[in-house]
């Protein structure tokens, strides 16, 4: 038995925990023994590149530990065209190794050239099963040029998220059992979620059928296509979900799926159409804390019936400052510590998943103790007071319009004194004053609006 596998998995890992990446790129086609894994004894991180087809060899089992004598590592294939396994032949380990199989595309490289997702690009058949939830979440299982799809949930639910997100660059590689001609295909197809297409420019190819089962089943709009892209009538072609539990087609059901051929639904439970709406709300608007203090923003997350009823319908988080992401800050909460002047700004985030996309704005002022320093002249009427953050925060002009500075005689009653406040050049602010002459006594301070 032959299975060729053609699937691409993107990984985004901290660069910093990587270890010696080894790598050994291959003119052709790739045949992976136990010596060849021998040969990178000592390594944690092994690259095989091909520019053709990358076969393991039948009846091996190939111990990625006992090859190499590390306990964990990750093993990457990558080829050109297609990734085999034949009878018998086995990856496997004891330890805590990762298997990367990128087959279709020598791009290595996260851009929307290259595809992402599980896919073939020639007539290859796409199988999915597992155990748990299936969750395409924006990314796509696709039969790009014939080929059907098969998506098995065995004990839990498939969500195909929305359609219609993004576009990759295929490449694909044909040879003529006759003339033995080598034809490259490299055409763009937008979209995501479920597809079963074909490409342009193969004129003789019909698409495929898609098959989904699950104990439950979510749809986003658009989140099946069944379309041949190279003007052939797709009307043979089928698209069948059959769900233990419920179908649920989001934001418009008639929308779920885009098909030329048949759509067959079963359901043990119900099948319905539901426009979702999303709802998000944080728990502040508007904050104005004092320095040195914890602050912790928090989103609440929820749509409408039966929405809430299934938490296999991920709510995705991104939290912002001033429009800028804010690195890993992903979960529904947002936690500043120890906060100081610079600090304060805009912050929102944006929830997403299946339903849409609710963004929150917040407004955090920080108020930070000042000292004050007055200098006077004796022979002039004039003080100068400069004051700054009682915490060696840096002041600017555009701090300027945050405070306010108040006069008193007695301490009870402050009047606002209109005085030009000035950067002093030392990282804080400044201003003159001239009381009267017949005061006997008067009081000034800064208020932090």
């Amino acid at each position: 038995m032959r299975i060729a596998v053609r699937i691409i998995r993107i990984f985004i890992v901290a660069l910093a925990l990587i270890p010696t990446l080894a790598t050994t790129v291959f003119s052709a086609n790739l045949t992976v023994t136990p010596a060849l894994l021998a040969s990178y004894a000592g390594q944690a991180n092994i690259l095989l590149q091909a520019t053709g087809n990358i076969t393991v060899s039948a009846s091996t089992t190939l111990d990625l530990s006992g090859s190499t004598g590390q306990t964990g590592g990750t093993l990457t294939l990558q080829a050109g065209g297609d990734i085999i396994f034949n009878t018998d032949s086995l990856l496997t380990d004891a330890n805590n190794w990762s298997v990367n199989l990128l087959a279709g595309s020598t791009q290595y490289s996260i851009t929307s050239t290259g595809p992402r997702g599980i896919y073939s690009g020639a007539l290859g058949d796409i199988s999915v099963v597992a155990g748990g939830d299936v969750i395409v979440n924006g990314s796509r299982v696709a039969a790009y040029d014939g080929g059907n799809i098969a998506v098995n949930s065995l004990n839990g639910n498939v969500n195909t998220g929305d359609g219609g997100i993004g576009f990759v660059v295929v490449n694909s590689f044909k040879v003529d059992p006759i003339t033995h001609q080598v034809t490259t295909f490299s055409p763009t197809i937008p979209g995501s979620g479920i597809l079963a297409t074909t490409f342009t420019t193969d004129a003789s190819q019909t698409v495929g059928n898609i098959s989904l089962t699950g104990q439950n089943i979510s749809l986003g709009c658009g989140a099946i296509t069944q379309t041949p892209l190279n003007g052939t009538s797709g009307s043979a072609s089928t698209t069948t979900l059959q769900a233990a539990g419920n179908i649920y087609m989001y934001n418009g059901g008639s929308t779920a799926v885009l098909s030329s051929g048949s759509v067959n639904c079963t359901a043990g439970g119900t099948i319905t159409s539901v426009n979702v709406a999303l709802q998000a709300q944080v728990n502040v608007t508007n904050l104005t804390a004092a320095a040195g203090i914890n602050v912790q923003f928090t989103v609440t997350a929820q749509g409408t019936p039966p929405f809430n009823n299934y938490q296999w319908f991920n709510f995705n988080y991104q939290w912002f400052k001033n429009t800028a992401p804010l690195l890993n800050e992903t979960n529904a909460s947002l936690l500043l510590t120890n906060i100081h002047r610079t600090d304060a700004g805009t912050y929102s985030v944006v929830v997403s998943n299946i339903a849409g996309t609710v963004t929150n704005n917040i407004q955090l002022h920080v108020q930070v103790p000042q000292l004050l320093n007055i200098a006077f002249d004796p022979t002039s009427t004039i003080f100068s007071v400069s004051f700054g953050d009682a915490d060696g925060g840096i002041l600017t002009s555009q701090d300027i319009s945050t405070f306010v500075v108040q006069s008193s005689t007695n301490l009870l009653d402050w009047t606002t004194v209109s005085s030009s406040v000035t950067t002093n050049g030392s990282g804080g602010l400044s201003f003159q004053v001239s009381p009267s002459s017949n005061l006997t006594q008067c009081f000034w301070r800064i208020l932090s609006q």
